[in-house]
């Protein structure tokens, strides 16, 4: 197990994934602006909207994951899965990042400029250590320990059965009744009562 506390980490890179395509999204309107406005930045917006689709991506993505990382691993993920994970999805958004600042997509294996290449392959890489960590998460999802706890789950619930719970409930208390209502010991007293009169009583 590695040291990343659950899924805490991928929701707040999910939450600053968000805040980056936000921003990815501002910084396209001013670059659509008209070129003889004040706002225009002269600068290509498709490689910014890139910039923000994929932001968008990653993010709802990470948020998935932060979510589902308890259920599959019972703690933190591996170190494999954390590093491949966080570090692909930063990767990625830093190439692209990159790339619609100086007007690149990102997808170009050949460019007469002499960073295309290394932007491909770094973006390309991210999201391959991204895509791989995700799908491991997904299988440890219906595999992981989160998963095993449903069949103990069930069974404990076909232990409380009706019938179960039936003869775990605590026996009624007997009814007690007063004294003068006791019909038993009505009879018994009335019975002790003409027993007790003297012999000789009987025939006066």
């Amino acid at each position: 197990m590695g040291t990343f506390q659950g899924g805490g980490t991928a929701v707040r890179m999910a939450m600053a994934a968000l805040l980056l395509a936000a921003l990815a999204g501002g910084w396209e309107v001013l670059a659509r602006q008209a070129p003889g406005s004040v706002l225009y930045l002269g600068v290509m917006p498709e490689p910014i909207a890139a910039l923000r689709e994929l932001a968008t991506t990653l993010g709802l993505l990470l948020f998935v994951a932060g979510l589902l990382m308890r259920w599959a691993f019972a703690g933190s993920p591996p170190r494999w899965v954390a590093l491949a994970l966080y570090g692909g999805a930063l990767l990625a958004l830093l190439a692209q990042t990159y790339g619609a600042a100086r007007g690149m997509y990102g997808i170009q294996l050949q460019d007469l400029r002499a960073d295309a290449l290394p932007l491909f392959v770094a973006k390309h890489v991210g999201l391959l250590a991204f895509a791989g960590a995700f799908c491991d998460l997904a299988r440890h999802t219906r595999t992981g320990p989160g998963c095993t706890r449903l069949p103990a789950l069930a069974a404990r619930e076909r232990c409380t059965s009706p019938r179960q719970e039936h003869r775990d409930r605590k026996p009624h208390a007997p009814r007690v009744y007063p004294a003068a209502q006791h019909p038993q010991r009505g009879r018994c007293s009335r019975i002790h009562v003409s027993s007790a009169r003297p012999a000789g009583s009987g025939g006066t």
